[in-house]
C-alpha cells in the first residue's frame, strides 16, 4: 500500500511535553497520528478536544485537582506559582522530570 506524509506545526513547549508523555506510554507521535487517522477513516467521526485540561479539571471534583487548589491557596502571593493556571503548574512540574 502506498503511504503519504501528514505534517503539522505545534509550538515547541507543547511538543516537548507531549514527547515526554508519549515516551512514558511507549509510543510515538507517528503511531498516535496513524491511529487517529485510521479511526477517522473507519468511523467518519472526528474526535473533538474542545476543553483545555484546566477547564476539564475545574469542572470535575478530582482529588488531585482539589489538592492542587489547596496548595495554590497556601502559596505566597509574591511567587510565580500564585498566578499560574492548573495547566501552567502541571507543565512546570512535568518539565522538571524531562
Amino acid at each position: 500500500m502506498a503511504t503519504s506524509t501528514v505534517s503539522a506545526s505545534i509550538n515547541t513547549e507543547t511538543k516537548t511535553i507531549v514527547s515526554h508523555h508519549l515516551a512514558q506510554a511507549g509510543t510515538t507521535a507517528n503511531e498516535v497520528i496513524r491511529s487517529l487517522w485510521n479511526y477517522i477513516a473507519a468511523t467518519g467521526k472526528i474526535p473533538r478536544f474542545d476543553a483545555a485540561p484546566e477547564q476539564e479539571s475545574e469542572t470535575g471534583d478530582s482529588q488531585t485537582f482539589q489538592h492542587l487548589m489547596e496548595l495554590r491557596s497556601r502559596t505566597p502571593h509574591g511567587t510565580p506559582l500564585a498566578h499560574m493556571t492548573a495547566a501552567d503548574i502541571k507543565r512546570e512540574l512535568m518539565m522538571r522530570d524531562v
